[in-house]
């Protein structure tokens, strides 16, 4: 029995090229070549599934969130090739499967493998997500207001691989929040992985904070909160209230009372501290910030302008609702601005870019994957959840990064938290 053991927990050739494809395409690169080595690794990864396992790999594609997902690819596709070169919309496409590839990981991995091996995968891609957070933050650190550069230009700084512009921050805030229920919540039996926890959880709050992101910023901190508000099973979002969440409920509303008697401190704190940083994107966010939370929107018009972005989107999508705008731009990210796109609400952005037909299955994969998280059983704080729909509502969440949080790292957590209470994981 235990050689066979060993032979099922053993991370095989094809586990080991899905790990490198996660870690490399983790990385973000701006090299010409990083598409193409990208999608090799993910065509290799595939085919073994399709020769080893075809009837498996047909039972994953059938399932709901990866019908949704190949409706809403080909409806993408379809759309950007009406307008835009057709060497752009196959990498549109291509880049459309791997930004999504972390449901199929999920798919294929919670599927029969092992606990110990699901561990095994989870813990590298951890690990190669800490060590592009270092590069992330030694980065941003020496170029400030870079993320903001890298979001229009990826060229601007040469060849670079720190997962992205913004894309690895809008991870790292979800991220965080689940670093600091699994200290919080799990009882953890030796000290070195209390130290990794912690490690991961200062990693991910310094990443999001040298990206200079506001709304990233203030998504975490929110989804921070809550997890030490609400711990595990205590932060019912699916079964009703109960006494204890009503009382932290009356606490948090009376917080907030408290905070609008004091938003003119707030305010000039807010101001004061950006007096004292040096001159950047992140010092011109702050003052604007605390001259909006003073009342003047005048000063404070980057944070007004930003939060009325996605009504922007939604009218475009009233005036689309069928097909939305993505044809007119074909895709184009830089170009969807001109085409009534706000391009920071991801939510919005996809009803306006794609309408009903493809926004809509494309949401629904993003409601899916939660409601099918919060069904399994498991103890993590929901912070997460609400720090992932704030973004996403001020943010272009949509990124290979923040998925593979979403659709792969959560439900493998849940899921490992579950053969822990069935006493399979010791």
């Amino acid at each position: 029995m235990r050689p066979e053991s060993n032979r099922i927990d053993k991370l095989n050739l094809i586990d080991w090229i899905g790990i490198v494809f996660c870690i490399f395409y983790m990385s973000g690169s701006n090299s010409g070549s990083f598409l193409y080595y990208s999608l090799v690794l993910y065509g290799v990864w595939l085919i073994y599934i399709l020769i080893r396992a075809p009837y498996q790999l047909i039972e994953m594609l059938l399932e709901r969130k990866n019908l949704l997902l190949l409706w809403f690819l080909v409806f993408a596709a379809l759309n950007g090739a009406i307008t835009a070169p057709l060497e752009f919309t196959a990498k549109q496409l291509f880049s459309g499967c791997m930004m999504f590839s972390p449901i199929l990981f999920a798919n294929f991995y919670l599927r029969g493998c092992s606990p110990v091996k699901i561990k095994k995968i989870l813990m590298i891609i951890l690990a190669g997500w800490a060590f592009f957070s270092i590069r992330a933050i030694i980065f941003f650190f020496n170029h400030p207001g870079s993320a903001r550069i890298l979001a229009s230009d990826k060229n601007a700084y040469g060849s670079i691989a720190i997962g992205g512009d913004y894309s690895l921050a809008y991870g790292c805030a979800m991220l965080a929040c689940i670093a600091l229920s699994f200290l919080l919540e799990r009882r953890l039996d030796r000290p070195f992985k209390y130290a990794f926890w912690i490690v991961m959880t200062i990693l991910c709050m310094t990443v999001v904070f040298y990206t200079e992101s506001t709304v990233t910023l203030v998504a975490m901190v929110i989804g921070i909160l809550l997890t030490l508000f609400f711990r595990g099973n205590d932060y019912e979002l699916t079964r009703g209230l109960t006494k204890k969440t009503i009382a932290k409920l009356a606490a948090i509303v009376l917080i907030m009372f408290a905070l609008s008697i004091l938003s003119q401190l707030l305010g000039r704190l807010v101001v004061s501290i950006a007096d004292n940083q040096t001159t950047g994107q992140f010092r011109d966010r702050l003052l604007s910030f605390g001259s909006f939370i003073m009342g003047n929107r005048e000063e404070g018009a980057y944070t007004v302008s930003r939060y009325e972005i996605p009504l922007k989107s939604l009218k475009t999508f009233i005036n689309n609702p069928l097909f939305g705008v993505s044809y007119r731009h074909g895709n184009n990210y830089l170009k969807a601005s001109d085409f009534g796109i706000g391009n920071h609400c991801e939510w919005a952005d996809a009803l306006a870019n794609y309408g009903l037909i493809g926004g809509v299955p494309m949401l629904l994969i993003y409601y899916y994957n939660v409601r099918e998280v919060l069904q399994m059983p498991n103890r993590l704080s929901k912070g997460w959840l609400v720090c992932m729909l704030v973004m996403g509502m001020f943010n272009p969440f949509r990124s290979f990064q923040s998925h593979l949080i979403l659709f792969f790292i959560i439900p493998v957590f849940c899921c490992l938290e579950e053969y822990r209470q069935s006493r399979l994981l010791i």
